[in-house]
């Protein structure tokens, strides 16, 4: 069979599918979802676009609607603070996230500072960040750098949430201090030796190790 006609075939086949599906009851979220109810024809049929039938909802989600619009709002910490007066698996959870900062808190913040090349142009930081410790996989400057971007960014956000739950300032500072380590961002150059290539192994590897 030739290419065109084996396509024609396989577009009417997947339309008679369809149309046979379509034609009967289809058990959505919640129970039968008559034919009418569902979405256009041209529509492929699945979790995300079948509709929710006699799906009950309990109370509403609180939303976010004035500054600063974060995550977490004063509300949220309160209710965090008074469940760790009494939950002991948020406790736990809580005591080693502390200790993990405390140590992050005792090291000081070691951002290398933006570097030209030869020619005046800035480097990328990739090219001349130190090798983090135990991670033998960053072996280009793109995984060199990213390796010390989701450290930081983890370290920022864990050290908020220590603060704001203790309201000691030590915890804040030192976040603060990894943010404004990194606001020369704008004085880092790309990489010397990035290829497609390059870019691709990276990203395969990065997605492998999630």
């Amino acid at each position: 069979m030739r290419p065109r006609t084996l396509l024609a075939a396989s577009i009417l086949a997947v339309s008679s599918i369809a149309s046979i599906i379509r034609s009967g009851p289809v058990l959505g979220a919640g129970g039968d979802v008559p034919p009418a109810a569902l979405p256009s024809p041209n529509v492929a049929l699945s979790p995300a676009t079948l509709p929710y039938v006699g799906v009950q909802t309990v109370g509403r989600p609180r939303v976010a609607d004035k500054h600063p619009n974060v995550f977490w709002d004063q509300e949220d910490i309160n209710h965090y603070k008074e469940m760790l007066k009494s939950s002991r698996e948020l406790q736990i959870q809580f005591a080693e996230l502390k200790r993990r900062m405390d140590e992050v808190v005792g090291q000081p913040v070691s951002i290398p500072e933006p570097q030209k090349g030869p020619g005046g142009q800035w480097l990328f930081p990739g090219d001349y960040f130190p090798r983090p410790p135990r991670t033998p996989d960053a072996t280009d400057p793109w995984t060199n750098f990213r390796v010390y971007m989701i450290k930081a960014a983890d370290a920022v956000s864990d050290l908020g949430t220590v603060y704001v739950l203790t309201g000691e300032e030590k915890y804040a500072k030192h976040a603060r201090d990894i943010l404004v380590g990194y606001s020369n961002c704008s004085r880092y150059g790309p990489p010397r030796a990035w290829t497609s290539a390059a870019a691709r192994a990276s990203s395969e590897r990065s997605s492998t190790r999630r």
